[in-house]
Protein backbone atom coordinates (compact mmCIF):
# COMPACT_ATOMS: atom_id res chain seq x y z
CA UNK A 1 0.00 0.00 0.00
CA UNK A 2 1.45 3.39 -1.04
CA UNK A 3 2.35 5.63 2.02
CA UNK A 4 0.21 8.68 2.53
CA UNK A 5 1.76 11.98 1.20
CA UNK A 6 2.66 14.16 4.05
CA UNK A 7 3.52 17.85 1.82
CA UNK A 8 0.84 19.85 0.25
CA UNK A 9 1.39 18.52 -2.92
CA UNK A 10 -0.09 21.96 -4.63
CA UNK A 11 2.67 23.55 -3.06
CA UNK A 12 5.45 21.01 -4.30
CA UNK A 13 4.24 21.54 -7.63
CA UNK A 14 4.16 25.16 -7.82
CA UNK A 15 8.12 25.51 -6.79
CA UNK A 16 8.83 22.61 -8.81
CA UNK A 17 6.81 24.37 -11.76
CA UNK A 18 9.71 27.67 -11.37
CA UNK A 19 12.19 25.51 -11.09
CA UNK A 20 11.60 23.91 -14.22
CA UNK A 21 10.18 27.28 -15.69
CA UNK A 22 13.37 29.14 -14.68
CA UNK A 23 15.93 25.92 -15.71
CA UNK A 24 14.15 24.23 -18.37
CA UNK A 25 13.20 20.39 -18.39
CA UNK A 26 16.74 19.09 -19.59
CA UNK A 27 18.71 21.28 -17.00
CA UNK A 28 16.84 20.71 -14.06
CA UNK A 29 17.99 17.40 -12.28
CA UNK A 30 16.63 15.87 -9.53
CA UNK A 31 18.73 17.05 -6.78
CA UNK A 32 17.64 20.57 -7.96
CA UNK A 33 14.45 19.24 -7.24
CA UNK A 34 15.49 17.74 -3.97
CA UNK A 35 16.58 21.02 -3.15
CA UNK A 36 13.71 23.09 -4.67
CA UNK A 37 10.76 20.84 -2.61
CA UNK A 38 12.71 20.02 0.03
CA UNK A 39 11.15 16.41 -0.29
CA UNK A 40 13.97 13.74 -0.89
CA UNK A 41 14.46 11.55 -4.04
CA UNK A 42 11.97 8.69 -2.57
CA UNK A 43 9.31 11.10 -2.23
CA UNK A 44 9.54 12.56 -5.70
CA UNK A 45 9.33 9.22 -7.09
CA UNK A 46 6.65 7.59 -4.75
CA UNK A 47 4.51 10.78 -5.54
CA UNK A 48 5.14 11.82 -9.09
CA UNK A 49 6.98 8.66 -10.45
CA UNK A 50 9.79 10.33 -12.32
CA UNK A 51 10.70 13.92 -13.27
CA UNK A 52 8.95 13.93 -16.13
CA UNK A 53 5.60 12.89 -14.58
CA UNK A 54 5.83 15.81 -11.87
CA UNK A 55 7.25 18.53 -15.00
CA UNK A 56 3.36 17.31 -16.98
CA UNK A 57 1.71 18.06 -13.47
CA UNK A 58 3.63 21.37 -13.15
CA UNK A 59 2.68 22.31 -16.97
CA UNK A 60 -1.77 20.77 -16.10
CA UNK A 61 -1.08 23.60 -13.09
CA UNK A 62 0.22 26.63 -14.91
CA UNK A 63 -2.40 26.22 -18.04
CA UNK A 64 -5.13 26.05 -14.95
CA UNK A 65 -3.96 29.13 -13.53
CA UNK A 66 -3.35 30.78 -16.68
CA UNK A 67 -6.72 30.01 -18.22
CA UNK A 68 -8.34 30.92 -14.98
CA UNK A 69 -6.98 34.17 -15.17
CA UNK A 70 -8.03 34.93 -19.16
CA UNK A 71 -11.41 33.20 -18.90
CA UNK A 72 -12.01 36.22 -16.13
CA UNK A 73 -10.69 39.17 -18.61
CA UNK A 74 -12.44 37.20 -21.22
CA UNK A 75 -15.98 37.27 -19.50
CA UNK A 76 -15.90 40.52 -17.90
CA UNK A 77 -15.86 42.23 -20.97
CA UNK A 78 -19.34 42.28 -22.93
CA UNK A 79 -17.48 43.67 -26.20
CA UNK A 80 -15.69 40.41 -27.68
CA UNK A 81 -13.01 42.73 -30.06
CA UNK A 82 -12.37 44.18 -26.87
CA UNK A 83 -11.84 40.67 -24.61
CA UNK A 84 -9.29 39.91 -27.57
CA UNK A 85 -7.50 43.14 -26.74
CA UNK A 86 -7.65 43.16 -23.31
CA UNK A 87 -6.05 39.54 -23.07
CA UNK A 88 -3.76 40.69 -25.80
CA UNK A 89 -2.67 43.50 -23.40
CA UNK A 90 -2.62 41.82 -20.21
CA UNK A 91 -0.38 39.15 -22.14
CA UNK A 92 1.92 41.57 -23.01
CA UNK A 93 2.40 43.49 -19.89
CA UNK A 94 2.42 39.70 -17.93
CA UNK A 95 5.13 38.29 -20.76
CA UNK A 96 7.41 41.32 -20.13
CA UNK A 97 6.87 40.89 -15.90
CA UNK A 98 7.67 37.04 -16.16
CA UNK A 99 11.38 37.49 -17.14
CA UNK A 100 11.54 33.70 -17.66
CA UNK A 101 8.98 33.83 -20.99
CA UNK A 102 5.56 31.83 -20.33
CA UNK A 103 5.92 28.34 -19.38
CA UNK A 104 3.85 26.79 -21.79
CA UNK A 105 5.70 28.63 -24.76
CA UNK A 106 8.90 27.31 -22.85
CA UNK A 107 7.82 23.49 -22.81
CA UNK A 108 6.85 23.81 -26.43
CA UNK A 109 10.09 25.28 -27.62
CA UNK A 110 12.16 22.82 -25.78
CA UNK A 111 10.00 19.77 -26.32
CA UNK A 112 7.28 20.23 -28.75
CA UNK A 113 8.47 18.23 -30.78
CA UNK A 114 10.41 15.10 -28.74
CA UNK A 115 7.83 13.70 -26.46
CA UNK A 116 4.54 12.75 -27.97
CA UNK A 117 2.83 13.37 -24.23
CA UNK A 118 3.81 16.62 -24.18
CA UNK A 119 2.76 17.38 -28.01
CA UNK A 120 -0.92 16.29 -27.16
CA UNK A 121 -0.48 18.78 -23.93
CA UNK A 122 0.39 21.59 -26.08
CA UNK A 123 -1.90 20.47 -29.09
CA UNK A 124 -4.71 20.57 -26.45
CA UNK A 125 -3.60 24.11 -25.02
CA UNK A 126 -3.26 25.68 -28.72
CA UNK A 127 -6.78 23.91 -29.29
CA UNK A 128 -8.79 25.66 -26.57
CA UNK A 129 -6.86 28.97 -26.97
CA UNK A 130 -7.93 29.00 -30.83
CA UNK A 131 -11.43 27.90 -29.76
CA UNK A 132 -11.50 30.77 -27.33
CA UNK A 133 -10.57 33.43 -29.88
CA UNK A 134 -13.38 32.00 -32.71
CA UNK A 135 -15.72 31.85 -30.15
CA UNK A 136 -15.12 35.76 -29.40
CA UNK A 137 -14.53 36.20 -33.27
CA UNK A 138 -17.75 34.53 -33.95
CA UNK A 139 -19.86 36.51 -31.07
CA UNK A 140 -17.63 39.63 -32.76
CA UNK A 141 -19.23 38.66 -35.78
CA UNK A 142 -23.30 38.73 -34.17
CA UNK A 143 -23.05 41.49 -33.16
CA UNK A 144 -22.08 43.82 -35.69
CA UNK A 145 -17.87 44.17 -34.07
CA UNK A 146 -16.40 42.39 -36.95
CA UNK A 147 -16.79 42.00 -40.82
CA UNK A 148 -18.95 38.87 -41.45
CA UNK A 149 -16.97 38.11 -44.63
CA UNK A 150 -13.98 37.53 -42.28
CA UNK A 151 -12.47 33.97 -41.87
CA UNK A 152 -12.94 33.38 -38.12
CA UNK A 153 -11.06 30.30 -37.77
CA UNK A 154 -7.88 31.97 -40.06
CA UNK A 155 -8.05 35.14 -37.68
CA UNK A 156 -8.49 32.86 -34.39
CA UNK A 157 -5.41 31.15 -35.53
CA UNK A 158 -3.74 34.07 -36.42
CA UNK A 159 -4.42 35.87 -33.21
CA UNK A 160 -2.88 32.36 -31.13
CA UNK A 161 0.16 32.62 -33.50
CA UNK A 162 0.86 36.02 -32.93
CA UNK A 163 0.32 35.69 -28.89
CA UNK A 164 2.79 32.84 -28.78
CA UNK A 165 5.23 35.29 -30.98
CA UNK A 166 4.57 38.41 -27.94
CA UNK A 167 5.27 34.97 -25.19
CA UNK A 168 8.58 34.88 -27.04
CA UNK A 169 10.00 37.91 -27.86
CA UNK A 170 8.98 38.89 -24.27
CA UNK A 171 12.21 37.18 -22.89
CA UNK A 172 14.60 39.38 -24.70
CA UNK A 173 12.16 42.17 -24.86
CA UNK A 174 14.29 45.65 -23.27
CA UNK A 175 10.45 46.95 -22.30
CA UNK A 176 7.21 46.25 -22.20
CA UNK A 177 6.11 48.95 -25.14
CA UNK A 178 8.10 46.98 -27.46
CA UNK A 179 5.86 44.36 -26.47
CA UNK A 180 2.55 46.66 -26.71
CA UNK A 181 3.71 47.47 -29.77
CA UNK A 182 3.56 44.09 -31.29
CA UNK A 183 0.21 43.78 -29.59
CA UNK A 184 -1.05 46.73 -31.12
CA UNK A 185 -0.25 45.43 -34.83
CA UNK A 186 -1.20 42.19 -34.37
CA UNK A 187 -4.91 44.07 -32.93
CA UNK A 188 -5.11 46.34 -35.80
CA UNK A 189 -6.72 43.50 -37.84
CA UNK A 190 -9.82 43.66 -35.58
CA UNK A 191 -10.82 47.27 -36.35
Amino acid sequence: MPKAETFDRTEVIQKATQLFWKKGYHATSMQDLVDTTGLNRSSIYNSFEDKFNLFLECLKMYQGNERAKALQVVFKETSPIKAIKVFFRNGAKQSFCEKNGCFIVNATTELGKSDSLVVDFLEKNERSLKKMFKDLLDDAKAKDELDKSEDTEALASYLFSSFQGIRVTSILAKDELELNKIADYTLSVLK
